[in-house]
């Protein structure tokens, strides 16, 4: 994987100007956005890059596991402090991103903490003891890392990328799956109970956050929600996610787009089980290569709609 200059996920490792002469589009989200397994050309922000190179600058600040009040804090740099300038910012928000701001993540002034107390701050280390210090600090300790990670890496990829895996799209929506609970909220009253209220109402405000400080730099906003394999299976296209979002979207005066119609239409002439397996990392949330196609061809449609010069 190659990161630019801002530490993005890029095609180079290139150095990015703060000004750019073309219109330019930040997008960010969690692993999705990022394009979790696949090259930067890949991903479905790398595939709408080389679609909008001639009118659009175009970068990715998505990264595993943000959630919105990393959205908002993490954009709030890059303007204030980075400098960066960019004249639009394009959300997509995942599923999971609801129990991250719920149970996971927290302010703690202008820091962030997760509940177990651990403050995401690189200053902030617990104190190494001598012989944590020798394996940090030595040729052997650093080779043997080196090849224990080549290995671990080179076995996850034949894991997830292996044509014969003996992982189904039942991996992805079963209830004993470690994708379930953090999925359910959207049809599961009980986990909706349990954090998906609460994980909505903090995701909402930090999101309004979001809208004030892009407002305050006359930045537009598009806000684009998605479906996992699960509500593809036990949801309805006007799910939670969906009906939450676009409410929300109407109220801050933002750009909606909308992947559960198009991926809910594919499924009415497919059936459940062939489109999951087509679109998706075999028993993963995550998307494949055709998976990422599909959301450039549904992003561009909508995004030119009403960006026609």
């Amino acid at each position: 994987m190659n990161t630019n200059s801002l530490g993005f996920k890029d095609r180079s490792d290139r150095q990015i100007p703060l000004k750019s002469e073309k219109k330019r589009l930040l997008f960010i989200g969690d692993s999705v956005t990022e394009g979790i397994g696949l090259e930067y050309e890949k991903t479905f922000v790398g595939l709408i890059d080389d679609a909008l190179k001639e009118k659009y600058s175009i970068l990715n600040a998505g990264v595993s596991s943000y959630s919105p009040i990393i959205y908002w804090k993490k954009v709030e740099d890059l303007i204030n402090n980075t400098g960066l300038e960019f004249d639009e910012l394009i959300v997509y928000l995942d599923i999971s991103d609801i129990q991250d701001e719920a149970s996971k993540y927290a302010l703690a002034k202008d820091r962030f903490a997760l509940d177990d107390g651990l403050v995401t701050d690189i200053l902030v280390k617990k104190p190494n003891l001598q012989s944590e210090l020798i394996k940090q600090n030595t040729i052997i300790f650093a080779w043997l890392r080196a090849v224990i990670k080549r290995k671990k890496t080179i076995a996850s990829k034949e894991l997830v990328f292996k044509e014969n895996s003996n992982h189904s799209y039942k991996d992805a929506i079963s209830v004993d799956s470690k994708h379930y609970r953090r999925g359910a909220w959207t049809f599961d009253e009980n986990v909706y109970n349990e954090y998906g209220k609460r994980g909505l109402d903090l995701s909402a405000k930090r999101m309004g956050n979001l809208v004030q400080l892009l407002n305050k730099h006359k930045i537009k906003m598009t806000l684009a929600v998605y479906p996992w394999p699960a509500q593809l299976y036990y949801d309805t296209v006007d799910s939670k996610q969906v009906v939450f979002w676009e409410s929300w979207a109407k109220k801050n005066n933002t750009r909606f787009i909308n992947h559960f119609k198009d991926l809910f239409s594919i499924k009415e002439k497919i059936g459940v089980k062939r489109l999951i397996e087509k679109y998706y990392i075999p028993g993963d949330v995550h998307f494949n290569e055709m998976g990422n196609i599909l959301f450039k061809d549904y992003f561009l449609r909508e995004f030119l709609k009403n960006n026609k010069t």
